[in-house]
C-alpha cells in the first residue's frame, strides 16, 4: 500500500489469486431454542434470534472505496478509521493535539462509555492533514455516514456487503490485525475493548489464519 501525497489517495498490488477473501458469515445456531419465563411465571420455549456476524471493510475494499471519494477530509476519515480503529464520533472529534506523529499514537478523548484511550495513528496520516481536524468544522456525523455509503456503492463494495457501514472500517482495523498474525490481546487493548470476548468475534469473520494453519496440519 502507497500514499498518494496529491490526492490523499491509496494505491496497491492486486491480489494475487492465490488469496482467499471471505465475506459475511453468519452464527450457526440461528435455529437453537432457549427457555425463558413469561409474565405469568410460565416457562416457555423462545426461539434464539440469529446472530450475525458484523460486515467488515478489507484493504482491498477501502482502496476501491478511496478511489470513487473526491473529499480530502472524507478519504482521511475512512483511513482513520481502518488504519486506526476510529468510531465514527472519534474520527469528528479528532483534534490535532491528540496526535503524536513521533509515537505514532492517537489520544482518544472521550471515546465510548465516555473513556479516554490510545491507539496506533494510521501510517499513511501526513502533516498537512492536521488542517483537517477536527473533522466535525466541515463535516457532521450524518453526512460523513451518507457519504461513506454512497461511496461504496459507487465502488461496488455495497453490493457484495450489503450490511456495510461507516463501523465496518473500524471491524477491519480488528480484523486485518488478527490476519496479520497481532496477538488478540493486543488488540483487544488498540481497539479498546473492555471484554476480550467482543474482539474475539473478529476471529470469526476472516479464519483466514485458521484454515491455513488446518491445512498445513491435516
Amino acid at each position: 500500500m502507497q500514499y498518494n501525497k496529491q490526492d490523499h489517495s491509496l494505491q496497491t498490488k492486486p491480489p494475487s489469486s492465490s488469496s482467499i477473501e471471505f465475506g459475511e458469515g453468519e452464527n450457526p445456531q440461528t435455529n437453537a431454542s432457549i427457555m425463558v419465563r413469561d409474565k405469568t411465571g410460565d416457562t416457555i420455549k423462545k426461539k434464539r434470534k440469529a446472530k450475525r456476524l458484523p460486515s467488515f471493510v478489507s484493504e482491498e475494499d477501502l482502496l476501491a472505496i478511496m478511489k470513487v471519494s473526491k473529499h480530502k477530509h472524507h478519504k482521511f476519515a475512512y483511513m482513520m478509521g481502518f488504519y486506526s480503529g476510529l468510531r465514527i464520533s472519534e474520527v469528528i472529534n479528532l483534534e490535532a493535539r491528540d496526535v503524536d506523529m513521533k509515537k505514532g499514537t492517537v489520544f482518544v478523548r472521550q471515546g465510548k462509555g465516555s473513556k479516554d484511550g490510545v491507539t496506533r495513528l494510521c501510517p499513511f496520516f501526513r502533516e498537512e492533514m492536521f488542517e483537517l481536524m477536527p473533522l466535525k468544522k466541515i463535516c457532521k456525523q450524518r453526512a460523513l455516514q451518507k457519504a461513506f455509503i454512497k461511496a461504496c456503492e459507487e465502488s461496488g463494495v455495497k453490493e457484495r456487503k450489503p450490511t456495510i457501514h461507516f463501523h465496518s472500517l473500524r471491524h477491519g482495523f480488528c480484523t486485518h490485525a488478527i490476519e496479520k498474525g497481532i496477538d488478540i490481546t493486543r488488540v483487544q487493548v488498540l481497539a479498546r475493548h473492555e471484554n476480550i470476548a467482543t474482539t474475539n468475534v473478529y476471529t470469526h469473520l476472516n479464519p483466514k489464519i485458521d484454515l491455513d494453519e488446518f491445512n498445513r496440519k491435516f
